[in-house]
């Protein structure tokens, strides 16, 4: 089994797909020697590789406002396909919806009245966005205007180029509207990689600033995990520098306060702001969604031991800590048993959401992984506390 995974990553396979090889095949040994528990699993001493998520860079707010200025000029413009363009980037940016989702939109399905369509995501999984009044009125003048000259088609979104008769019909493939998005980002002067997907991340980065509520945002963007939507809990580098500025040393230093007194790695004491973690929430006041109160109830306080694993950390490792992280410590250094990496992580966003004070409720967690989210509660919080006996090792 070694010399099988040497030869797998001698031929460059991503890690993603050797944690899929080892995890189908750990299952399927478990199968075949279940009859006979004195077997051992081939694959026990097989390390899962770390598997690192690729990095988000979502746009500026600056940098949609400026795009949508410029792909604005398109309105009533000759250039069909530029102005299908900047309908396609308003309903991107307005809403966070998948590439897929978007050309696959038919137009019976769009509601310019009560500014909502209703899309196919994931898993053939419907979902109804909602849209802003600004965007209903560009999508009004789009239906009204240009898409009665477009080639018919039972889709919202058609590529003027497209043949009336062709596979399409009328509809737009993904490539064409990716292409498209690409050019007027680039006919604007932004910098780094074009494709519908960023404004995906930059929707919900800017959902969880503005709503601060990690499960509305996991709704509107049709996610079946709570941790997909917890690595949007990133930080930009605004964040980071407004964080910089508020935790500065050097001001402390000049100007003395009472404020706590936080104990970084080094073991010296310096004054700065303490990081403030709101109390639990209330256990659950609806048991009929669980198995029984008394779960909801251990959740809460599992919860609140996380939190106060969390408050030992030093603030710098805090402001770049993400559920990413928390379950990769957890999967590797957690050798009582196997980790459950989705579970983890979905119960790592939770904790990272009260400790940065968002109002995240455990119902979710709970209803989707029942008493195995008590365990994954465990599991990350045993992970901090790894993570802070590393961060505040001596050199």
């Amino acid at each position: 089994m070694t010399e099988f995974f040497a030869c797998k990553r001698t031929q460059g396979l991503r890690a993603s797909t050797l944690t899929t090889i080892l995890h189908s095949l750990r299952s399927f040994y478990s199968f075949v020697l279940s009859h006979d528990p004195s077997s051992r699993n081939p694959t026990e001493g097989i390390r899962t590789p770390r598997v690192v998520a690729p990095a988000l860079d979502p746009y500026s707010e600056a940098e949609v406002r400026s795009l949508l200025t410029l792909a604005k000029r398109y309105e009533h413009s000759p250039d069909h396909r530029r102005w299908v363009g900047y309908v396609a980037v308003t309903i991107l940016a307005g809403t966070g919806i998948r590439n897929g989702e978007l050309v696959s939109l038919r137009t019976a399905d769009v509601d310019v009245v009560r500014h909502r369509f209703s899309v196919m995501g994931k898993g053939s999984k419907p979902r109804t966005v909602p849209f802003g009044p600004a965007t209903a009125a560009v999508l009004i003048t789009y239906l009204g205007e240009l898409r009665p000259l477009l080639p018919a088609s039972p889709y919202f979104i058609v590529n003027p180029r497209s043949l009336r008769d062709g596979p399409y019909r009328g509809g737009m493939e993904r490539k064409a509207l990716a292409s498209l998005v690409r050019d007027l980002a680039v006919e604007v002067g932004l910098p780094g990689r074009h494709f519908p997907h960023r404004f995906r991340h930059t929707f919900a980065t800017n959902a969880l600033r503005e709503v601060r509520n990690i499960e509305v945002v996991r709704e509107l963007l049709g996610h079946s995990s709570i941790a997909t939507t917890g690595r949007y809990l990133h930080a930009s580098m605004a964040d980071k520098h407004e964080a910089a500025d508020r935790i500065d040393f050097a001001a402390a230093a000049s100007s003395p306060t009472t404020e706590p007194v936080l104990r970084l790695c080094l073991g010296k004491e310096v004054t700065a702001p303490a990081v403030q973690l709101p109390p639990p929430s209330p256990g659950l006041s609806n048991p009929g969604w669980l198995q029984s109160r008394k779960l909801s109830t251990e959740a809460e306080e599992r919860m609140e031991q996380a939190l106060a694993a969390v408050r030992s950390l030093p603030a710098g490792t805090l402001a770049r800590l993400t559920s990413a992280r928390i379950v990769e410590t957890a999967i590797g250094t957690m050798t009582a048993g196997p980790a459950d990496s989705e579970v983890v992580a979905a119960a790592g966003a939770a904790i990272l959401c009260r400790a940065n004070g968002l109002p995240v409720p455990l119902e979710p967690l709970l209803r989707a992984h029942g008493p195995a989210a008590l365990g994954a509660i465990d599991q990350a919080r045993r992970a901090i506390e790894l993570l802070c006996a590393d961060q505040c090792r001596p050199d």
